[in-house]
């Protein structure tokens, strides 16, 4: 037991040394190459005065190009993994995915309506966002009218509500431009970080954290949802209203 409870901390060491070695490398590859030394000095010139010691070219990569592509990654990558953990644990399956109640698809229909009508920026978030919600809205309230087991139920209405925002995604790229809309609207869809800057990473952190922090402060309870819908009610947890936080 003593063995278990020691691996734990090492293999989140391992995990750690890898993401920090996958971080540092993504900033180094490149068509324009970046040595580890300027790099060094790069990021040590945003903290002190140093004397530049890097190639031209450098700093705009590392800070205009490179940092805000591998920041937003890291960032959307932790958002995910911790969705699909809570869902794992709320839905007792380890194939569960974050995009189960129809999230993505709903985001995904929201964002190509936004590009096919030529939006802005913000627009285009706030419609990928609000359809999102409304994809998960709708599942939850078709599984409460209906009358198998809850959980069951949200899965079956997940995968129906997601199959519609999928089709309707597929009707906009028929008949969005090939030239211009279309492409746009793939690569968003693909996850294409391309386009990112550091302002779009600054508007990230705000919601990333809102969702990872309840999750956070709640994981003990979500722990909870892994067992039995009796036991976990024994222990004082209204399973009902903590499913619908977690969501």
């Amino acid at each position: 037991m003593k063995l278990q409870n020691h691996a734990y901390p090492r293999r989140f060491a391992v995990l750690g040394a890898v993401f920090a070695a996958a971080l540092f490398g993504s900033v180094l590859l490149g068509r324009f190459s970046v040595t580890p030394k300027e790099l060094f000095r790069l990021l040590l010139s945003r903290l002190t005065e140093t004397e530049p010691g890097w190639r031209d070219g450098a700093e705009n990569v590392v800070f205009q190009i490179r940092l805000p592509r591998v920041a937003a990654a890291a960032l959307i990558g932790a958002a995910l993994a911790a969705a699909g953990v809570s869902y794992q644990g709320m839905f007792r399956n380890p194939m569960v995915s974050p995009d189960l109640l129809g999230a993505s698809t709903g985001a995904g229909f929201g964002a190509a309506l936004g590009l096919l009508f030529g939006l802005g920026y913000g627009a285009i978030t706030g419609l990928s966002f609000g359809f999102g919600l409304l994809a998960v809205l709708l599942a939850y309230l078709i599984s409460r009218v209906s009358k198998i087991q809850t959980t069951l139920a949200m899965v079956l209405a997940g995968v129906m509500i997601s199959s519609l925002f999928t089709s309707g995604t597929s009707f906009i790229k028929l008949v969005a431009d090939p030239t211009d809309q279309l492409p746009a609207i793939t690569y968003w869809l693909m996850g294409s970080l391309t386009s990112i800057k550091a302002r779009d990473v600054q508007f990230a952190v705000l919601p990333i954290l809102v969702g990872l922090i309840p999750l956070w402060l709640l994981r003990w309870r979500v722990n909870l949802l892994t067992v039995s819908e009796a036991e976990a009610r024994s222990m004082g947890v209204d399973t009902a209203r903590l499913r619908v936080v977690v969501v």
